[in-house]
């Protein structure tokens, strides 16, 4: 029984070693665009991607971005998208994170004399 009792617990150990940290994922879009942000707070790191929904990858340009909430906000300007169509940002600044623990969060992002907001869930 001894046995039995070490090998249950010499396998929750290292099962609970093995797991990945909570990782939370907020979703946005509008017509143009759509956010996604990965936010993995055991790590204090997040992943941000922007991607541009349009056929006219190169029309766009240099873009700026801000994610903005209660708990303050970040962004980031005069970028430009990747070959496919996508800005990817990731970040381990506690700041940053605090964003995320509002219940509101907000993108808005301006290109081309363009602007446009909207939320992430």
């Amino acid at each position: 029984m001894k046995r039995f009792m070490l090998f249950i617990i010499l396998l929750f150990v290292l099962s609970a070693c093995q797991s990945e940290p909570p990782k939370t994922k907020f979703i946005g879009e509008t017509e143009n665009w759509k956010a996604i942000a990965e936010v993995k707070t055991e790590e204090k790191k997040n992943k941000f991607i922007l991607q541009y929904k349009g056929n006219e990858i190169n029309s766009i340009g240099e873009f700026e971005f801000k994610l903005s909430s209660s708990n303050g906000q970040w962004g980031m300007g005069a970028i430009e998208l990747n070959s496919d169509g996508t800005f990817k940002e990731e970040n381990k600044n506690a700041d940053t994170l605090s964003i995320f623990k509002a219940s509101e969060k907000n993108v808005t992002i301006k290109w081309n004399d363009k602007e446009e907001t909207f939320s992430l869930n």
